[in-house]
């Protein structure tokens, strides 16, 4: 197993009780639902271990699941994630980290040093206004950022030293997910088994 995948499980697992927590502290001030993508109506890259999660999640499902998710996967259009279809993310169990805490309080790094509260103009609202947000269910982006780019950074090292080559920086979601239709069933989960499996 790779150690880097474990550190990126960790910090996943992390972001995720963050994100627990602060739903039900909010809940009442939380517009976030199934059929709400205004935050996946935009098209980003992605760290290549973010990239791998997919992978090995789609890897590890039968053949007929995984063709079906495979072909609801739309070509990027610029604007729009290829993960989103009819309003809905057909990857969402393994979503990024960036698409877990979308909508939720963060802070965000401006000019000068300074750092800004930013959130879903939808949330946290009350009679018209802005509600107070406690410090603790803040998350400072910057900081996970900096943690996510690290583990990143790992997992290159790591893939590299496999004899598999250099990943840049930043990949489309959808980086390693041709290999499972180009390459077979049985190869995509002997690459599982050498690189390592997430969940």
């Amino acid at each position: 197993m790779m150690q880097s995948l474990l550190s990126y499980n960790a910090l996943v697992r992390k972001v995720d009780e963050f994100v627990e927590r602060t739903v039900r502290k909010y809940a009442p001030y939380i517009s976030c639902r199934i059929g709400c993508s205004f935050c996946c109506e935009c098209s980003f890259g992605v760290f290549p271990v973010e990239a791998w999660a997919v992978r090995v999640w789609l890897g590890e499902k039968e053949e007929r699941e995984r063709e079906k998710i495979l072909e609801q996967l739309a070509p990027s259009s610029g604007k729009t994630c290829p993960a989103l279809v009819e309003r809905r993310c057909v990857i969402y169990p393994v979503r990024p980290i960036l698409c877990r805490t979308q909508g939720l309080p963060v802070l965000k790094a401006r000019e000068r040093g300074t750092l800004e509260l930013s959130f879903c103009k939808e949330n946290f609202r009350a009679a018209g206004s802005t509600i107070k947000i406690e410090g603790q269910f803040i998350l400072n982006l910057e900081n996970l950022n900096a943690a996510l780019a690290t583990v990143n950074e790992w997992f290159r090292r790591e893939w590299s030293s496999l004899g598999r080559g250099d990943l840049p920086e930043r990949v489309k979601v959808t980086h390693f997910l041709e290999e499972l239709t180009s390459k077979g069933e049985k190869t995509g989960k002997e690459d599982i088994d050498q690189m390592g499996r997430f969940w």
